[in-house]
């Protein structure tokens, strides 16, 4: 793939996974923070499980895209670092899976 190409495809990319992260962000935090004061309990628990993942993901996307980009731009080669980024992005991503496969968080009676 050509430098250009390549640099146009990790900026699309960057943008991109900040404007999920820009709105997958709050709205994680803010069911984070209804589930602890309980006013919608089920359904901010909800919310709150079902976008931990997506975040992480979007987070992590973000940051190997920035790396990507910056190694591009400086003139260096970075092709030995995408199997590390991209193996430490699977890894993570596997562990949180399994994580909350194994250990499922119990939504709390409500009295």
């Amino acid at each position: 793939m050509r430098k250009k190409n390549q640099i146009a495809l990790y900026e699309n990319l960057k943008k991109t996974s900040l404007v999920f992260l820009i709105i997958t962000g709050p709205i994680h935090i803010i069911s984070g923070l209804l589930y602890a004061q309980n006013p919608f309990l089920k359904t901010s628990f909800l919310t709150n499980r079902v976008l931990d993942i997506p975040l992480l993901s979007f987070f992590m996307i973000y940051i190997i895209s920035s790396a990507k980009l910056e190694k591009l731009m400086a003139n260096q080669n970075s092709s030995k670092y995408d199997y590390l980024y991209w193996s430490v992005f699977i890894t993570i991503l596997v562990l949180a899976l399994s994580f909350d496969l194994f250990y499922p968080a119990k939504l709390p009676k409500i009295i």
